[in-house]
């Protein structure tokens, strides 16, 4: 289920969402009535891009993002992320800055 919208994305695609700290990063949400956080981050040259942490055991593998290619945006929605849980946002083939945490960090 796609969290972000036709209309963010063209806004951001054109390079006028005038309030995208509101929709890429990473923030607290709901889908399906269950809790979680909506994780979106800008790597067009991605081959793909994921949340890992130790909810996964900083797996690149198990929690991959899906591609929104029309603006270039890969987003999920992690129902094991609470706010304050220690995770990095992977893209492959380059390592993108934590949107919480404001660092990056390149897994071993």
């Amino acid at each position: 289920m796609p969290l972000l919208t036709d209309y963010d994305l063209h806004l951001l695609a054109e390079g006028v969402h005038y309030r995208s700290y509101e929709k890429l990063g990473a923030h607290p949400g709901r889908q399906g009535g269950v809790e979680g956080t909506h994780f979106a981050v800008w790597a067009p040259n991605a081959a793909h891009v994921s949340v890992v942490g130790d909810f996964n055991g900083w797996n690149p593998a198990a929690d991959r993002m899906r591609l929104r290619a029309e603006a270039g945006i890969w987003e999920a929605f992690e129902y094991l992320i609470e706010e304050g849980v220690e995770h990095i946002v992977v893209a492959f083939p380059q390592i993108v800055a934590d949107s919480v945490l404001n660092l990056v960090e390149v897994p071993n």
